[in-house]
């Protein structure tokens, strides 16, 4: 399987999981709302013990991931941008510099500026300190982790 296919996969099989179980987690809707942290972060954790170079990376309004291509070309991993704007894809696997531009009312910067960039668990962590602890996917004890195995 080519490394791209891989990634959408991957991707596509933790958007489903936050359809089905963002409810119950305590974010009321059907758009991943609230969830970028975690969806997110297990997207990243995924990939990265996959062995790809990846990063998880927020502003203060969203969190997604950046993943490097075996030519280090950076490509945008989103699943949760639906919050912004219901007509965006539910999976956005596409290079970074080709990332949606028209998101309604929202600013592009908004959503997919990336102040802050994490390596490492730790360092994602850290990063989301300051996040609402609901948001936080340290929270929920990895419940994507029985899965993930099946997305690979």
């Amino acid at each position: 399987m080519k490394p791209i296919a891989k990634v959408r996969k991957i991707a596509r099989h933790f958007r489903k999981w936050a359809e089905a179980n963002c409810k119950e987690l305590g974010f009321g809707f059907s758009d991943c709302s609230g969830m970028c942290g975690h969806a997110s972060y297990e997207i990243f954790d995924a990939l990265r013990l996959e062995g790809f170079s990846v990063q998880f990376c927020c502003n203060d309004n969203h969190c997604f991931v950046r993943w490097y291509d075996e030519n280090d070309v950076d490509y945008l991993v989103d699943v949760t941008a639906t919050q912004f704007l219901s007509t965006l894809p539910k999976v956005i696997v596409r290079r970074f510099e080709n990332r949606p531009k028209d998101i309604g009312s929202v600013s592009v910067d908004d959503v997919w500026q990336i102040d802050a960039q994490a390596e490492t668990p730790e360092e994602v962590e850290e990063i989301l300190a300051d996040w609402p602890n609901e948001q936080k996917p340290q929270q929920f004890q990895h419940p994507f982790k029985k899965l993930q195995h099946r997305a690979a």
